[in-house]
């Protein structure tokens, strides 16, 4: 019998210490979507929180994107549990430092051990990781029999995020630009957009001022009349969004006339702007065209247009009835 005796103590002395020892809780960082900047919440959750009497965890976070502002403890913990703030790995990353120390506690599952209060600091400041930084004691729990395993880090600490819906949008500084004069197009996406595509629905566009499609803040001349699609396609990082604004904006002067197509004067294309004079129009026919319009029927001014203007003596136009001056 006491061989055996020696036997057993033998055997249990060698196993490994992850069958003997205790594990740790296992704590989250969230993932959480921000839809509009300012003040948010972030809880830390932890499941088999069993018999706990000391903490310390390290959460580091980008304080270029998300700002610590407070925290609020779970009330079992008492006034002993302490949130700070501290440098982080470097450059804007920064940690977020919990710490407590007291007499056993026991949790649910899916309990807040703390709620972290964060505002996201600009509207189109990208997202940023929460990682746990687990450098020997930087995390870690304990309790009244001394610091339960906690290895590999992957099990025991699950990392989150905090990311913003990222949405494509745009304003152009005029949407009624001559031909051949700079638009400048600004980029308004949110989500923190790192690249930009610049599509239109016509081949007659120019970037100019060292500007390309795949700049954030294009500069653009239209060579031709007319209405202009505009599509934006932004990325951050694997995510896309696009925003497409049909007939955003038309190039050309209204009522001046090019007869670039026919001499029909109610052919769109035959108008710099592709746009068929009204009312209100003041009509120019220029020094020389290709094609001189021709307007079929009777022609009003203070109707069909508001002017009539040739530019030179060479300029013509033929109206095959009457024409009227109201």
């Amino acid at each position: 019998m006491r061989i055996l005796k020696i036997f057993l103590f033998c055997a249990i002395g060698f196993l490994p210490f992850s069958l003997i020892a205790a594990n740790a809780p296992i704590t989250y960082a969230p993932v959480i979507t921000i839809t509009a900047p300012g003040p948010f919440v972030m809880p830390i959750t932890v499941n088999n929180f069993n018999d706990i009497s000391a903490i310390t965890l390290n959460l580091e976070y980008d304080s270029a994107t998300i700002a610590f502002t407070g925290f609020t403890a779970n009330s079992v913990f008492g006034s002993a549990f302490q949130v700070g703030s501290n440098p982080g790995t470097g450059g804007s990353k920064k940690k977020i430092t919990i710490g407590w120390f007291g007499s056993g506690v026991n949790l649910p599952n899916g309990s807040a051990i703390c709620t972290l209060n964060f505002t996201y600091v600009l509207p189109n400041a990208g997202a940023s990781s929460l990682t746990w930084w687990d450098i020997g004691p930087s995390c870690e729990y304990s309790t009244s029999s001394g610091v339960l395993v906690d290895t590999p880090t992957a099990n025991y600490y699950k990392n989150g995020s905090v990311t913003f819906p990222l949405t494509a949008n745009f304003i152009a500084d005029n949407l009624s630009p001559p031909k051949n004069t700079t638009v400048y197009f600004t980029d308004l996406t949110t989500g923190g957009p790192t690249a930009w595509s610049w599509s239109f629905d016509r081949t007659s566009v120019l970037f100019v001022n060292g500007t390309s499609a795949t700049s954030q803040n294009p500069q653009v001349q239209f060579t031709d009349g007319g209405l202009y699609t505009v599509t934006l396609v932004a990325y951050s990082g694997m995510l896309s969004n696009s925003t497409v604004k049909a007939g955003y904006l038309r190039a050309g002067i209204s009522g001046v006339w090019t007869g670039t197509t026919s001499s029909e004067w109610n052919t769109l294309s035959n108008w710099d702007n592709y746009l068929l004079p009204v009312s209100t129009t003041n009509v120019i026919i220029p020094v020389s065209a290709p094609n001189w319009p021709v307007f079929t029927g009777n022609l009003t001014l203070g109707l069909h247009c508001a002017t009539l203007f040739l530019s030179g003596i060479n300029s013509r136009m033929t109206v095959t009835g009457i024409l009227t001056i109201l």
